[in-house]
């Protein structure tokens, strides 16, 4: 398995400051082989001390099987950062993102108890036949299929590169309807309760969230965490 993560800290919303409050967007996602997205999950949260967002973080890579010394670097920078914003009097937000790429190699996990024979003569052989191996297996299931099978794979890997997250245009993050609740609601992105009283953000399907967990959001998506409403994008 392949890792690549980057914890980086960035200015709040402009409008309704929310008094220096302080936020983590942590988002990890898991890529197959051939690059499509496999799982994907975040989660939003304020914090108030540095233990909170460790044991925070904790949680939100218990699901994948990390590394201990990747692990603790990625916890070691976040908290490193909030240290060096605990006199900033504006909102930031510490963001963690985390992809999982799974190798090639795996693949092999996955095929017929029959191959396992050959896969063990290719370790005595080491790379002199591993290569020729390879290419026996692929031709045994015929030269016409094999094209075709890597013409597919071509076609299919070329909407993932033109389907990425596309930040929300920063007037229409800025348009966001802030209000008071008059009524409880459920923020979908950390699964708090807003209370009545409370100031949320309302996006234009008038479904409700945190500022600052729909913000970060908005950031770096076009959509609404709930129902994927559209909203304009650079």
């Amino acid at each position: 398995m392949d890792y690549d993560y980057t914890v980086t800290a960035k200015d709040g919303s402009s409008s309704n400051d929310q008094g220096g409050q302080k936020f983590v967007f942590a988002r990890v996602r898991e890529l197959g082989e051939d690059g499509r997205t496999m799982n994907q999950y975040s989660r939003s949260f304020s914090y108030l001390t540095p233990e909170e967002v460790e044991e925070t973080l904790l949680q939100v890579f218990r699901p994948v099987s990390l590394p201990e010394g990747i692990e603790d670097d990625i916890i070691r920078q976040a908290v490193n950062l909030v240290h060096s914003m605990e006199n900033d009097t504006e909102t930031k937000t510490i963001e963690v993102h985390l992809t999982l790429r799974r190798e090639a190699r795996e693949d092999s996990d996955s095929d017929s108890d029959s191959d396992e024979e050959d896969q063990t003569e290719l370790l005595l052989d080491e790379e002199e036949v591993k290569p020729t191996q390879d290419s026996e297996d692929s031709d045994s299931d015929s030269d016409s299929d094999s094209d075709s099978d890597s013409d597919e794979e071509e076609i299919e890997l070329l909407p993932d590169e033109e389907v990425q997250p596309t930040p929300t245009t920063a007037e229409a993050i800025d348009a966001l309807e802030r209000l008071t609740l008059e009524a409880a609601e459920t923020c979908a992105m950390c699964g708090v309760t807003l209370q009545v009283g409370d100031s949320g953000t309302r996006l234009p399907c008038f479904h409700t969230y945190h500022e600052g967990c729909i913000v970060p959001w908005m950031q770096m998506k076009n959509n609404c965490p709930r129902c994927h409403h559209e909203l304009p994008t650079y």
